[in-house]
C-alpha cells in the first residue's frame, strides 16, 4: 500500500512536471513569430489583457484552493457528498467570474488609454476586445474550480493532460488567426477564449467522472459556508497575491513605455514557467497535508524543502548562466534588441524564483495546516512595502528596478514565512546551494556573452553546479531512481516506502 501510495505521488508529480513543460515549449516557440505577425507594441497589449486577466482571476475568491482541500477531507465519504461540494463551489465560482467580468469590461477602456497610454488605432483595437477579455474571466474562475476539485481527487494526470491541451491552444489559435486571418487584437482575443472553453469544458467531463457527479447543477447550501469558511483567508490571497505579481507590469506600462512592457513580459512569463516547477510539488503534496497529522505534515515540509533545494539549484544556476545566450539565440532572426532588453530581467528573476521555490515549503504546511491567514497577513503587509520600492528601483535602475523590486519582496515573504512555520534554520542549509546561485549570476552578469573568456566560464560554472548535484543528490529523489544509477551513484538508499519522509519529499509551493 505504501509503495502504491508512493508510486502515484510521483507518477502524479511528474505528469505535473510534463503539463508544465509543455506549454512553455510552445510559448517559445510561438514568440518569435508573435513579434513578427502582431509587431512589439500590439504583443505589448496582448500581455497587457493577459496582465488584467492574471488580476482578475481574484474573482475566484479562493475557491479553487478551499474546493481541493473540502474535497480531500471527504475523501472517505460517498460521492453524493463531494458532489454538492463539486457543484456549488463551480456554481459560485462560474456567478463571481461573472462579476468580475461585468467590472473589467468598462476598467479595461480606462487602463488602456490612461494607465497604459495606448494611443490612435491599437486603441480602438484593444478598446475592441474589452468585451471579449470580460468574457474569459468567468471562464478562468470556473477552470479554477474544476482544477481544484480534480486536486482534491489526485486526478493529476487527467488535469494536467487537458490543461496542456487546453493552454497549448491558446497560444497557437491565436498565432494562426493572426497569419491567416487578421492580427488585430479582438480577433487575437477572441481565438484566445477558444483555448479556455475547451479546457472548461474537458476539465467538467473529468470532474463528473471522478467525483464522481451527475451532469446537472446541485447547489447546496450547507456546504456554501464551509466553502467559504475554509476560503476567506485564500480569498484574501487571491486578492493580493495577483496584484503582487502583476502591479509590476501596471508600472512599467505607466512610467515606461508599452514596448517596455512586452520586453518585461517577455522575461517574466518564461521564468514563471521555471518557477511553476515547485507548484508540481506542492499541489500533489497539499491534499495529503490537509488529512494528514501534524507530524506528517511536518516530515512532508522538512522533505520537500530539501529536494526542491536541490533541483532548483540546478534549474536557476543553469538558467541564469544560459539565458542570455538562449535569448540571442531564440531572437536573433526577429528583434536582437528585444533580447538583450529581456535577457538581463529575466537573470535577475531567476535569483527570486530560487528564493520564492524555497519559500513554497512552509507556505504549503501553514495552508495544509488550516493556518491560512498567515500568509495572507503577510501578503497584506508586502503590498504595503512593495509598491513604493517597485518605484524607487525603476527610478535607480530602469527596467531592472523591476525584477530588483521583485526578488527583494519574495526575498521577505521568504524570511517572514520560514519564521512563522519555525523552521528559519532549515535555511542554513543552503548557504552552498545559495552561493552557486549567486556565483552564476556575478559571472553571467558581468562578462560579455560571446567573449571566449566567457564560454570558457560558463562551462565552468555548469561544471560545478553538476558536480555538485551529482554529490548532494536528496535521499528523495535518489530513492525513485533505478538501483543501478544508486549503485554508481555511491548512496545505500533505502527503498522508497522505508520511511515517510522520502515517500514525498520530491513534492512542494509556487507563491
Amino acid at each position: 500500500m505504501t509503495t502504491r501510495k508512493n508510486l502515484n505521488l510521483g507518477r502524479a508529480t511528474l505528469a505535473n512536471i510534463l503539463g508544465m513543460a509543455a506549454p512553455v515549449l510552445v510559448q517559445l516557440g510561438t514568440v518569435p513569430f508573435y513579434l513578427h505577425a502582431i509587431g512589439v507594441d500590439r504583443y505589448g497589449v496582448m500581455a497587457v489583457a493577459w496582465l488584467l486577466l492574471g488580476y482578475f482571476n481574484i474573482f475566484d475568491f479562493g475557491f479553487g484552493r478551499a474546493i481541493t482541500r473540502r474535497i480531500a477531507s471527504l475523501h472517505d465519504q460517498d460521492g453524493a457528498a463531494r458532489a454538492d461540494v463539486f457543484w456549488t463551489g463551480t456554481l459560485c465560482s462560474l456567478v463571481t467570474g461573472l462579476v468580475g467580468g461585468l467590472v473589467l469590461w468598462p476598467l479595461s477602456w480606462y487602463l488602456f488609454e490612461t494607465i497604459f497610454h495606448i494611443h490612435g488605432s491599437l486603441l480602438q483595437e484593444a478598446r475592441a476586445s474589452a468585451p471579449i477579455i470580460g468574457m474569459i474571466v468567468p471562464v478562468a474562475t470556473t477552470i479554477s474550480a474544476l482544477a481544484g476539485t480534480l486536486q482534491g481527487r489526485s486526478a493529476f494526470v487527467s488535469l494536467n493532460i487537458a490543461q496542456t491541451l487546453g493552454m497549448t491552444l491558446s497560444q497557437v489559435a491565436p498565432l494562426f488567426v493572426a497569419l491567416a486571418l487578421s492580427p488585430s487584437l479582438p480577433a487575437l482575443m477572441a481565438a484566445a477564449i477558444i483555448g479556455r472553453l475547451s479546457t472548461a469544458a474537458i476539465l467538467f467531463w473529468l470532474c463528473l467522472k471522478h467525483v464522481p457527479a451527475k451532469p446537472w447543477p446541485r447547489l447546496s447550501r450547507k456546504e456554501i459556508t464551509p466553502l467559504f469558511e475554509q476560503g476567506k483567508w485564500m480569498m484574501l490571497i487571491a486578492v493580493i497575491d495577483p496584484l503582487l505579481t502583476t502591479v509590476d507590469r501596471f508600472v512599467i506600462g505607466n512610467v515606461m513605455t508599452i514596448a517596455a512592457v512586452a520586453c518585461y513580459s517577455i522575461a517574466y512569463n518564461l521564468i514563471s514557467r521555471v518557477s511553476m516547477l515547485p507548484y508540481s510539488f506542492q499541489s500533489v503534496i497539499f491534499p495529503q497535508m490537509s488529512k494528514g497529522t501534524e507530524s506528517e505534515a511536518h516530515a512532508l515540509m522538512t522533505a520537500s524543502m530539501r529536494a526542491t533545494a536541490w533541483l532548483m539549484t540546478v534549474v536557476c544556476a543553469c538558467g541564469i548562466l544560459l539565458v542570455k545566450p538562449a535569448m540571442l539565440l531564440w531572437l536573433q532572426h526577429r528583434s536582437q534588441s528585444i533580447a538583450l532588453t529581456a535577457a538581463p530581467q529575466a537573470q535577475i528573476l531567476l535569483l527570486g524564483v530560487w528564493i520564492n521555490a524555497l519559500a513554497g515549503a512552509p507556505y504549503l504546511f501553514l495552508q495544509g495546516r488550516g493556518r491560512s491567514d498567515i500568509p495572507a497577513k503577510f501578503h497584506t503587509l508586502e503590498v504595503v512595502v512593495y509598491l513604493p520600492t517597485l518605484f524607487l528601483c525603476l527610478h535607480h535602475f530602469g527596467l531592472s528596478g523591476a525584477s530588483i523590486a521583485w526578488d527583494l519582496r519574495v526575498l521577505g515573504d521568504a524570511l517572514l514565512l520560514f519564521t512563522a512555520a519555525r523552521c528559519l534554520g532549515m535555511l542554513r542549509k543552503t548557504a552552498l546551494p545559495m552561493a552557486l546561485v549567486l556565483a552564476s549570476f556575478a559571472w553571467a552578469w558581468w562578462t560579455p556573452p560571446a567573449a571566449p573568456i566567457t564560454l570558457l566560464g560558463t562551462g565552468v560554472m555548469l561544471c560545478l553546479v553538476a558536480t555538485w548535484a551529482w554529490r548532494t543528490l536528496p535521499q528523495e529523489i535518489a530513492s525513485r531512481l533505478p538501483a543501478r544509477f544508486r549503485a554508481s551513484h555511491g548512496q545505500n538508499v533505502p527503498p522508497p516506502d522505508s520511511n515517510a519522509a522520502s515517500q514525498v519529499g520530491s513534492h512542494g509551493h509556487a507563491g
